[in-house]
């Protein structure tokens, strides 16, 4: 009897071990690669390359260096650019009800690149508002998670002279599904790569049910001189730091309200013959409901010291 056992678990093993071995070795870089790659093209109007597909018996199916350019390849760079992807399958559902659900999709560190060409025109531009027209999928499909880790984001301002960069240098986000009908999402962010303590920090839930969004956006340490090219100000900011920066925004159909709170640190202000240095704290609630095309503000407050 143990004998029959041991057999087997050595039958299944190697079989395993087979399926694993065509799955690596023909199946996935050769078919579903080619597949993936003309379905991303043709449907986005893009240009994408992807480096290898396989299967691991841990993560599941492997996606390595996917990069999604511009199908005129003017940017030498890539709009997307993602080290890796992986997840898993369930496989009775795809069998029996062509339902393809991944219970966990990671996303390790990818790379998105924005540059805003001149007014009103961007680097994806050429992506198409809603995917290209063509049949439609004989699968339904569901994600029940999402994991983005080590992301970075890169913007270029070509509108401006001299041209203005900023780089977000570090993002982990997840969104899960939760019961009974939720989506669940935090993301946290270091936003300068000269600075440690310049943070995001968001929170959310999406109710399915109700349509209602609720949210919370917390910023510390802004410094607000690197974005001076954005500023029309009539007098000249010399420092300034936002020291925290806190947003509550519930949404729902046709109503908005955002409560902020803003507190600034040495803020200096020229404007000849004045020079005005202080903290500043602001804080203040809006409603918007624009079927009634009404719009409320109550400011709780604003101290200058």
């Amino acid at each position: 009897m143990g004998k029959k056992i041991l057999i087997a678990i050595l039958i299944l093993i190697l079989g395993l071990g087979a399926v694993i071995l065509y799955l690596n070795a023909v199946y996935l870089p050769a078919k579903l690669k080619a597949t993936i790659v003309s379905t991303l093209e043709k449907r986005f109007n893009v240009k994408v390359s992807l480096e290898s597909l396989k299967y691991n018996l841990l993560k599941g199916i492997v996606i390595n260096n996917l990069a999604i350019y511009e199908t005129a390849a003017q940017e030498q760079k890539p709009f997307l650019a993602v080290k890796e992807v992986s997840f898993n399958l369930l496989y009775l559902p795809l069998f029996k009800n062509k339902t393809i659900i991944i219970p966990s999709l990671r996303v390790d560190s990818p790379q998105i690149n924005i540059i805003r060409l001149k007014e009103n025109a961007w680097n994806f531009d050429y992506l198409p508002a809603k995917p290209s027209s063509g049949p439609e999928p004989d699968f339904s499909f569901f994600v029940y998670k999402v994991s983005v880790l080590s992301a970075k984001i890169s913007f270029t301002d070509r509108s401006l002279t001299p041209n203005f960069s900023k780089t977000i240098p570090e993002i982990n986000a997840r969104a899960q599904v939760a019961l009974p009908k939720n989506i669940k999402f935090n993301l946290e962010g270091r936003l300068s790569e000269e600075s440690v303590t310049s943070l995001m920090f968001i929170r959310g839930d999406f109710d399915l049910n109700q349509q209602l969004l609720t949210s919370t956006l917390n910023l510390h340490d802004i410094d607000l001189l690197q974005f001076q090219p954005y500023y029309n100000f009539p007098f000249n900011l010399k420092s300034g730091l936002a020291k925290e920066v806190n947003l509550r925004i519930a949404a729902q159909k046709n109503r908005l309200t955002v409560s902020v709170r803003i507190e600034t640190k040495n803020i200096a202000i020229d404007k000849t013959p004045y020079h005005i240095k202080g903290d500043c704290l602001i804080q203040t609630n809006v409603s918007v409901n624009p079927v009634r095309d009404k719009t409320s503000e109550t400011p709780d407050g604003g101290i200058w010291r």
